[in-house]
């Protein structure tokens, strides 16, 4: 349908949805969505909306307060907030938009984690199948195209999930990925030396700072949080196939004495290290 909302511009659509109690109970659902053409001074200030907002800028800017910080979206990027936090966004020239609002199941859980490892804006190119599911369900809703719940859920949790596992191809793309995959390689190697980020970025030829944002958006992991999870791993794997005692496991696993190993496996798999080995597969 045509919105006539303030400051609008004709070509306008949105479209709402209410959900059944079953896909408020089991689903992502879609709550509005919409393609916008906007004038200068077009604006939206909320204190609290229940749901969860997709926008992307295809033509002019948008400026965003979200959580303490000023953002300005351009043409080719997006922004994704949770609206149960304060917002304010608006064009400060003309402006065209697509957006979805959404809710459901543990999206409001998941968020802070996606806000903490990725911020809140995010660019097309980086993205680029994200844009096209964003713009197939508002395409589903202009041609009036069925589609069950299920289907909607499925399409939203793409756009939730893809957030935190891009699928990239560009050029930059294909020459950053020998880095990571060289990093990869070279900790499964060497889980039990001292491995730091300085020492891994300068393998690579990159700064700590450009080599640790580039390992995240390549793997979802910052450096440290993948060395943690690679040494755990080892120490499982030894656990289950080997007698070996824990100081031998625990050395093999890049930890310097057994009760660190013991306190660092508890804290990240629930049990210490023995109870894990007795636990049958």
């Amino acid at each position: 349908m045509h919105t006539t909302d303030t400051g609008t511009l004709p070509g306008s659509d949105y479209y709402f949805h209410t959900p059944s109690e079953d896909a408020k109970k089991f689903f992502y659902y879609l709550v509005s969505c919409g393609h916008y053409h906007t004038i200068n001074g077009y604006s939206f200030h909320r204190d609290f909306y229940p749901y969860m907002l997709f926008l992307y800028v295809k033509g002019g800017m948008i400026r965003l307060d979200y959580m303490g910080n000023s953002y300005q979206i351009r043409a080719g990027e997006f922004f994704f907030i949770d609206c149960q936090e304060k917002h304010f966004y608006y064009t400060p020239e003309n402006c065209e938009f697509y957006y979805i609002h959404f809710d459901g199941l543990n999206c409001h859980q998941i968020y802070p984690l996606i806000y903490k490892n990725f911020g809140c804006l995010f660019h097309q190119k980086d993205y680029p199948e994200l844009i096209q599911i964003l713009k197939r369900i508002i395409y589903i809703n202009r041609e009036e195209q069925q589609i069950t719940e299920a289907g909607y859920s499925r399409l939203i949790a793409d756009l939730l999930f893809g957030i935190m596992a891009p699928e990239t191809s560009s050029d930059a793309d294909a020459e950053d990925i020998p880095a990571v995959r060289n990093t990869i390689s070279y900790i499964q190697n060497h889980l039990d030396e001292n491995l730091t980020i300085q020492l891994l970025a300068e393998r690579v030829f990159l700064s700590p700072y450009y080599f640790s944002r580039l390992f995240k958006k390549k793997t979802g992991y910052s450096p440290y949080e993948y060395i943690i999870i690679s040494r755990i791993n080892r120490a499982k794997y030894l656990l289950k196939t080997t007698n070996l005692p824990l100081e031998e496991i625990a050395a093999a696993s890049g930890y310097h004495s057994a009760g660190r190993f013991i306190n660092a496996f508890s804290e990240r798999v629930g049990i210490p290290p023995e109870r894990f080995r007795r636990l049958p597969l």
